[in-house]
C-alpha cells in the first residue's frame, strides 16, 4: 500500500515556486481563487495564476517535486499521482525525468541539484512543458479522527524560455475513512482542472 502513517524528517529549504514568486513577472498575474466543498467532511481552496491556456497535445515532463512537508518521499508520491491525473485531462504526451545513475545519488541530498538536473536533461530533450512544484503538508491530523490533510503547489514551466505560464496551490483536508494519497489524488485533480488545457 502506498500510503503509510508516517515516517517523519526535518523540512527543507524554500522551493523552486517560492523564487519563482518573488519574481516581477509573477506579480502581475491576475489571482483567481476557488473555494468549494467537494464532500462531507472534505473541504479545498485552490489558488491559480493562470495567465495563458496550456496545450495539452504538446510535450510534457514531470520534474521533480520539492518536499517541504515532515513525511519522507511526500514529493516522490506527488510526482507518480501526476501522470495518470494530467493524461485523465488530455495530457497525452507525458514522461518523467530519468531515475539516478548510481553516479548521482548525491543529488538525493539536495532539492535544488536534483532539480536543476532533471531540468537540464528535459530542456535537451526539447519538452515543451515541466510540471513541477512544492509538498507543503502531507499529513494525518493530530486528533481522534486523524484526517488527513495535504499541502501542494504546482507550476508549470515553458521550457523553451524558462518562463512560468501556470501555478496553483491548493490544501484538503479529508475524512478520517481516507488516506493521504487518496486526498492527495483529488487535489491534483482540483488543481489541473484549474488550468486551460487547449
Amino acid at each position: 500500500m502506498l500510503d503509510t502513517k508516517d515516517a517523519f524528517q526535518p523540512a527543507r529549504s524554500a522551493s523552486f515556486f517560492a523564487r519563482i514568486a518573488s519574481s516581477r513577472a509573477f506579480g502581475l498575474w491576475a489571482l483567481v481563487v476557488f473555494t468549494g466543498v467537494v464532500a462531507a467532511g472534505c473541504g479545498t481552496v485552490i489558488q491559480v495564476h493562470n495567465p495563458s491556456p496550456l496545450a495539452k497535445r504538446a510535450r510534457w515532463v514531470v520534474l521533480p517535486v520539492t518536499n517541504l512537508a515532515d513525511t519522507v518521499q511526500a514529493g516522490e508520491r506527488i510526482e507518480a499521482l501526476l501522470d495518470p491525473v494530467l493524461r485523465e485531462h488530455g495530457v497525452a504526451s507525458l514522461e518523467r525525468y530519468p531515475a539516478l545513475k548510481e553516479d548521482e545519488v548525491h543529488l538525493l541530498l539536495s532539492d535544488r541539484a536534483r532539480f536543476d538536473s532533471a531540468l537540464t536533461w528535459a530542456r535537451n530533450q526539447r519538452y515543451d512543458y515541466g510540471i513541477t512544484g512544492t509538498v507543503e503538508e502531507w499529513r494525518y491530523k493530530a486528533g481522534n479522527e486523524s484526517e488527513p490533510a495535504v499541502g501542494v503547489t504546482l507550476t508549470v514551466i515553458q521550457l523553451g524560455d524558462n518562463k512560468v505560464v501556470w501555478s496553483g496551490s491548493g490544501a484538503r483536508v479529508g475524512s478520517s475513512y481516507q488516506n493521504t494519497s487518496g486526498v492527495a489524488l483529488g487535489l491534483l485533480a482540483t488543481l489541473v482542472e484549474a488550468m486551460t488545457l487547449k
